[in-house]
């Protein structure tokens, strides 16, 4: 462990959801934000996701859905989250040499922060 880590890790700080919601309740104090308001991000993304073929979930949400989903850390309910990042990441590293023969155009990591 080492770094911001050190903050987090040991209070089970470990999903994204987690980690934003500290500055999500700063900007609701802050601002008088609401859940729904919130909640209406959601809305407008399932609407785009619903009219795209590729989408993870193609249902169209309301603000109440959001709302009545189950809690994940306060102030973020489960359709607060986001379905692409949370838990659900990973990066697939491999040679320049093996990458050719891929279908897709290869990403090359030219350089890595030390550390």
């Amino acid at each position: 462990m080492r770094g911001s880590e050190l903050a987090t890790r040991p209070y089970g700080m470990l999903s994204a959801g987690q980690n934003f919601a500290p500055t999500f309740m700063r900007h609701m104090h802050d601002y008088c934000t609401t859940s729904a308001q919130v909640a209406h991000v959601k809305v407008a993304h399932s609407k785009h996701a619903s009219n795209n073929p590729k989408a993870l979930l193609k249902q169209r949400v309301t603000v109440d859905d959001v709302l009545n989903s189950r809690w994940i850390t306060k102030p973020l309910h489960l359709l607060d989250c986001c379905l692409e990042t949370d838990n659900a990441t990973c990066i697939i590293v491999t040679s320049a040499d093996r990458a050719k023969d891929l279908k897709q155009r290869p990403v090359y990591i030219m350089g890595w922060p030390a550390g």
